[in-house]
């Protein structure tokens, strides 16, 4: 057997193998927490899940890349990771849980990856220097709170399929213009846009839309 590094314990716990250096601690494939320093953090290949709170309020990490080889990404895995500036999302990522990002202040652009189709509760809130989201083709529902609270968030393309908008949702988002929902929409909860501003709700006549549109007194356009 080869010798082990001094940044490298390689361990049997509880029936499975456990990975640990002095920026990862895994096991079975899951990433339960980073602990290093680093501005650029690449997750290790192999890796299929980030944990709860795995990267939570690092205050280091400006870039983090993550392998095509991990398909979840746990409640509150990233959240106030306070210099995050870009992450990149692992192609082959089927969830991302509540709050996954919240509170990454610095964060400014975000691809979510084609096999997500909910975007969870609080997953991107208070992302203050989001300017720029892209969204999946399948996505099918945003959930309370998603992006509440980015404040720096002016456009943003909804996917055609997308049938539910829930409350809060892009709540306290004070810079977002012009935004175009189509006729699949059935679902648009209390609050989910706030009148006022730049904000003008582009709709089918007759849509779930243009009635939540003239219910909360948001200018409408009709196409």
């Amino acid at each position: 057997m080869g010798k082990l590094s001094l940044g490298a314990v390689v361990l049997v716990f509880l029936g499975g193998l456990l990975y640990k250096n002095n920026d990862f601690i895994s096991l079975g494939g899951v990433l339960f927490k980073y602990k290093g320093s680093a501005a650029v953090v690449k997750v290790p290949e192999g890796t299929k899940t980030i944990g709860k709170g795995a990267f939570a309020r690092n205050e280091t990490a400006e870039r983090i890349e993550l392998p095509d080889s991990v398909d979840s990404v746990r409640d509150l895995a990233f959240a106030g990771c306070s210099s995050l500036k870009r992450v990149r999302l692992s192609k082959n990522l089927t969830q991302i849980g509540k709050g996954a990002f919240m509170g990454c202040a610095s964060l400014e652009r975000i691809t979510v990856p084609s096999r997500i189709t909910n975007i969870e509760e609080f997953t991107f809130a208070r992302c203050s220097s989001l300017e720029s989201v892209t969204l999946p083709s399948e996505l099918l529902a945003i959930r309370s709170n998603a992006f509440a609270g980015c404040k720096s968030l002016k456009a943003i393309a909804f996917p055609p399929k997308l049938a539910a908008i829930e409350s809060g949702a892009f709540g306290l988002c004070g810079l977002l213009g012009t935004v175009t929902l189509g006729p699949c929409i059935t679902t648009i909860g209390p609050a989910a846009f706030v009148p006022g501003g730049k904000l003008v709700i582009r709709a089918k006549k007759d849509s779930c839309a243009e009635k939540y549109a003239k219910k909360m007194h948001i200018k409408l356009e009709l196409y």
